[in-house]
């Protein structure tokens, strides 16, 4: 037995791999951005010399092509870009992280001692098959590859807050979630009410500024990236693929299907009812062919694709859980505030941005398995499968 446990972490990287990879052995590799920005910072420019096509969510000043993404997944992709230079295929780099990703969860969950191997072992198949995350991570395009690498860094952190407590690594694996998905940065209260929590106040000095120094070269690296294409620390090129998308024709929330004209600001109070809509209530759609429906592409229900998340609501309150749900709710209010809700997708994906955190209620709230949860599990582990082949490319 101790040796299985020893070798299970393995296990579950192989299955999840393995079932990743065959659903969708097949991919066309589209829309591989970090690829291309890979290779630029290879050969020491930060514009797009040579894309194959337009990739869209990109930018053009001064004749040159940049595009808007965080640095962070181009800089994992250095590696690889270097021997295989862009014929990387982004896609299934994205599942071996997202194998990680589980890996990582089960860690956590360890970490965090959950008891019950059972347990640990049913919320690391609900994160790996039960979520977005299954769909994201098997289609690997920018959006997703973004939010997949994200996760990969925000695990690691928590697991170093949960382990050996070094903030100089948790800081430096913090500003790696968030330049791969700004958002992320809203999760900082949480780190820091742990360092406080756990430190006097010259040691949680002391620990700040170890956790200050790991997240500053990047910070450093991405206002330097910033300013080089923009002329501004704070551009990334955001405000520019905004402007192109409200000006043009194109449907990136559901709320143009019958407006075409209707827009509203890049953060905007306005866009709050729009992404709860997204994220509670969008049905899937009506199709003429069996099985007759099919998930929006605009997003589906969490209540249909994860209903298992409601046992978050039955973790005991205290200081973990609260620190987790700041965490969760300050980053899913500024998904919120955002002019598209995630557009082409399977579920809500800006879930992902905060799921590393929601993981913990929901672990503290699966107290004992019965037949209801182990219903709703599933049903989920169905549902993403369903999104998951629905979604690849």
């Amino acid at each position: 037995m101790k040796r299985i446990l020893f070798f299970l972490p393995l296990i579950i990287f192989i299955s999840v791999l393995a079932v990743y990879f065959f659903t969708n052995q097949d991919t066309a590799n589209l829309f591989r951005h970090f690829v291309f920005m890979a290779d630029a910072f290879l050969h020491g420019r930060f514009d797009i010399a040579n894309p194959t096509y337009d990739l869209g969510d990109r930018v053009i000043v001064n004749n040159r092509i940049y595009f808007q993404f965080g640095p962070a997944p181009a800089i994992i992709l250095l590696p690889l870009v270097y021997i295989w230079k862009t014929n990387v295929s982004q896609t299934y780099v994205s599942m071996l992280f997202g194998a990680l990703n589980s890996v990582l969860v089960y860690i956590l969950l360890g970490r965090l001692k959950i008891p019950g191997l059972a347990k640990k072992l049913l919320l690391t198949v609900f994160f790996a098959f039960g979520t977005v995350h299954f769909s994201s991570a098997v289609t690997g395009t920018t959006w997703f590859f973004a939010h997949i690498i994200a996760v990969f860094f925000l695990l690691l952190a928590l697991i170093e807050n949960f382990g050996k407590k070094r903030p100089f690594l948790m800081g430096l694996f913090f500003s790696m979630a968030v330049f791969s998905r700004q958002p992320t940065f809203l999760c900082l209260p949480f780190f820091l009410l742990f360092l406080k929590k756990e430190a006097p106040y010259r040691l949680f000095f002391r620990k700040f500024l170890l956790f200050f120094l790991g997240a500053l070269p990047l910070f450093l690296f991405a206002a330097f990236y910033n300013f080089d294409r923009f002329g501004n620390i704070f551009e990334d090129g955001r405000n520019y693929v905004y402007r192109e998308y409200v000006s043009s024709s194109a449907p990136y929330t559901f709320m143009r299907q019958d407006n075409p004209n209707f827009v509203t600001g890049m953060v905007d109070w306005r866009n709050i009812p729009l992404n709860l809509y997204t994220l509670f209530l969008m049905p899937p759609v009506t199709t003429p062919r069996f099985p007759y429906i099919a998930p929006s592409p605009y997003g589906l229900s969490v209540i249909l694709t994860s209903p298992f998340f409601v046992y978050a609501l039955w973790a005991k309150r205290n200081f973990l859980t609260k620190v987790s749900w700041l965490a969760v709710v300050l980053i899913a209010f500024f998904d919120f505030l955002w002019f598209g809700q995630g557009w082409v997708q399977f579920g809500y994906r800006y879930v992902l941005d905060f799921i590393p955190f929601l993981m913990i209620p929901l672990a503290f709230g699966f107290r004992d398995i019965s037949k209801l949860k182990i219903f709703l599990l599933f049903w989920s582990v169905i549902i993403n499968t369903w999104g998951a082949y629905y979604l690849r490319v």
